[in-house]
């Protein structure tokens, strides 16, 4: 209040002060101390016996911050699944590489599909942010746009506009000072973005390394399926004493 510093408890009530002037002369904020700095409310002044007055969890730099951040992470994530793998990635922690290797990169994987892409844009809606409970950090809205197409390797691959609205969870590291990305949830379309950052609109697609492994892999998985049913029907062949079984 004004310039005295006022201490508030982990139950947010202060000390007894007073008396508090009604007639606007005197003005107050709040001060909250993060691990990722300080956060000052808007000064208010003090005209009634009743009004609110809240500190945001990030000031206007940080907001930039963590934008810069999200984009960063949408450019490594086009090209983590180009090459369907987290080791790209500078932007997650540690408990996150499970996560995308899993439900994002395992799709494609399992179903032999290459990935072209190009990261487009992000939304973010810096008025819808949370503090995580448990660690220092928060989470955020923020929509990625993409250009991209998954296909076979036989095929042309065909692009087509996509978003990823996420909710996501940002860990602030405080020994290198800075915002590493911790989980992203599907969540809803960003409806009123604060923020809007191109991406850098560069084309990642395979390289020769990643379509000569996608061709090895699919001529293992024919000569496997191939003896699997070779071997069923040597089976059949024995039992039935009929070489109409394997002859194909």
């Amino acid at each position: 209040i004004n310039e005295t510093e006022i201490l508030i408890n982990d139950n947010g009530a202060t000390d007894p002060i007073g008396p508090i002037m009604l007639d606007g002369t005197q003005k107050a904020k709040v001060v909250v101390e993060y691990p990722w700095g300080k956060v000052e409310s808007e000064s208010m002044e003090i005209n009634s016996d009743y009004q609110f007055l809240a500190a945001s969890f990030l000031t206007k730099e940080q907001e930039t911050e963590v934008a810069n951040l999200l984009v960063q992470f949408g450019e490594e994530l086009a090209q983590a699944k180009v090459a369907n793998s987290t080791d790209v990635f500078t932007t997650i922690t540690e408990d996150n590489v499970e996560i995308i290797q899993n439900h994002i990169l395992g799709g494609n994987s399992y179903n032999n599909l290459l990935y072209s892409g190009q990261f487009e844009e992000l939304s973010m809606d810096a008025n819808i942010v949370g503090l995580l409970e448990h660690i220092p950090g928060i989470k955020v809205n923020a929509e990625l746009l993409y250009k991209e197409a998954d296909y076979y390797l036989e095929d042309t691959p065909e692009f087509v506009s996509k978003s990823y609205p996420f909710l996501f969870e940002l860990t602030y590291d405080e020994q290198e000072k800075k915002w590493l990305v911790q989980s992203e949830d599907k969540w809803n379309t960003v409806q009123n973005a604060t923020h809007v950052l191109k991406g850098s609109n560069t084309l990642y697609e395979p390289d020769q390394e990643t379509i000569k492994t996608a061709k090895v892999d699919i001529i293992k998985e024919e000569i496997e399926y191939f003896m699997g049913r070779f071997l069923y029907a040597s089976v059949d062949a024995i039992n039935n004493n009929s070489m109409s079984f394997v002859e194909y």
